[in-house]
């Protein structure tokens, strides 16, 4: 007896597709991570990084994004991976620690030269690590750090304001080769007392 199975046509189309921006494919080469084991938040805060810096000017990379954030294995599910600011590094706004929902939906990206130009593949890893060990950055806030966590915090920094149009601009763009200025302790920490002053001790319903 011949079984017939009838499986779903894609749903995906051309509009779905996303140019999947170099400098993201380099930093997972660095870290020993392919597309695969990445949960969207981790995602998300990379591509607003890179967003952030070639607004700014700013070179970013692998040794930028680990400064940044701390790369965590995410526990239900082995050899995927989050990531979550560093204590004082927090840079973008009201990005989902956790997306409940990430294992029903997916994204897609086009890879193709166009998009890519000519990244070598052979860089990523072929085998799935579930015990990847991610080497972490400074836990130390230096100058460069806070000169670099001030400049990325400028402008537009919530998650709700990168979207398409902003993200495909910015990715259009050739990379930053620029440095932030040093911000030494005493500057970030008046900084900081000027922002608390400001913020509103109310809340008002919308």
């Amino acid at each position: 007896m011949c079984l017939s199975f009838n499986f779903p046509r894609p749903t995906t189309t051309d509009d779905d597709l996303e140019n999947l921006d170099k400098p993201i494919l380099e930093v997972l080469a660095e870290l020993g991570l392919s597309l695969t084991q990445l949960l969207t938040n981790f995602l998300r805060h990379l591509v607003t990084f890179l967003v952030k810096a070639r607004e700014e000017c700013l070179a970013f990379g692998h040794n930028e994004f680990r400064q940044l954030v701390l790369v965590k294995q995410n526990k239900h599910n082995p050899g995927t991976f989050l990531v979550s600011p560093r204590p004082g590094r927090h840079v973008i706004e009201d990005i989902p620690y956790r997306d409940e929902k990430w294992h029903e939906q997916f994204f897609v990206f086009k890879m193709d030269r166009a998009s890519m130009g000519d990244f070598d593949f052979s860089q990523f890893p072929r085998r799935w690590a579930e015990n990847l060990v991610i080497p972490s950055g400074s836990s130390l806030m230096s100058d460069e750090i806070r000169g670099m966590v001030r400049v990325l915090r400028r402008g537009r920094s919530n998650w709700s304001t990168f979207d398409r149009t902003r993200i495909q601009t910015l990715f259009a763009l050739s990379v930053g080769t620029d440095r932030a200025p040093l911000v030494g302790e005493s500057g970030d920490e008046a900084e900081h007392s000027q922002e608390v002053v400001a913020t509103p001790s109310f809340r008002t319903n919308l």
